[in-house]
């Protein structure tokens, strides 16, 4: 992998849904939210944020619109359910020669798999993403390459081109260190005629993980889960 410069830029997208009907939307994705604010608030590190989820545009009229080839890397989120045109998605980007994270559900379950099936994926994250998508990226910027074997939660490739995968570890984990995200600091492609201006939907996410070890679900690695208190999250939805 080349090395990159030290003023990269960085993008977290959710990528788009195109087979998928909705009638309220967009909904802010709470998740690389979360990611984000962590990477600003705790590591410094300045990324951009994108929902492209109930977008009309293709691939190359996205990049196009917002520029995406100015971005070294960029993050994306991944459910099972439309992981085919996310794979359509990363292609149009990997062309552009930018270095693809891929994370959320689908890359927590299929761990090195995904990175055997698609070579055009250059890591992906398992597990929570805050802290674990922030020091790769952190490694990326300073071409720290050769210590990638002690980040916690991530799949890599090898010179050789062998695959590497490193468990998730939340013995350091606390839920409540998590910074709250900016929900105005995001830039929506969406089709005007989709939303519905009397709905308004607030997420919230309250805990992390599961005590029940579902063979389905992304959770059946392991059964660790994180409550957050109360004042916690009655607080963030005082600062929303």
């Amino acid at each position: 992998m080349e090395k990159i410069k030290l003023d990269t830029k960085i993008a977290l997208i959710n990528p788009p849904y195109r087979e998928m009907k909705h009638i309220v939307g967009p909904i802010f994705p709470i998740g690389l939210g979360y990611i984000k604010a962590t990477m600003e608030k705790i590591y410094s590190i300045k990324c951009d944020l994108f929902d492209f989820s109930v977008t009309n545009k293709s691939n190359e009229e996205l990049i196009k619109e917002y520029k995406l080839e100015k971005y070294s890397i960029i993050g994306i989120s991944t459910f099972s359910l439309n992981f085919l045109n996310i794979v359509d998605f990363i292609k149009s980007l990997k062309n552009l020669g930018i270095i693809i994270i891929v994370g959320g559900h689908h890359a927590s379950l299929t761990k090195e798999k995904l990175l055997i099936d698609f070579d055009f994926i250059d890591f992906s994250i398992i597990g929570f993403g805050e802290h674990t998508f922030s020091i790769l990226v952190n490694h990326l910027i300073n071409n720290n390459l050769t210590s990638l074997c002690n980040i916690d939660g991530i799949c890599y490739r090898k010179d050789d081109g062998s695959i590497v995968y490193n468990p998730p570890s939340y013995k350091n984990f606390d839920i409540k260190n998590i910074p709250f995200p900016d929900r105005n600091d995001i830039i929506y492609d969406y089709k005007l005629d989709i939303i519905d201006s009397r709905d308004k939907v607030l997420t919230i996410s309250s805990s992390r993980g599961c005590p029940y070890l579902c063979t389905y679900c992304v959770n059946c690695n392991n059964n660790d889960l994180f409550i957050r208190e109360v004042d916690d999250v009655l607080n963030e939805i005082k600062y929303l």
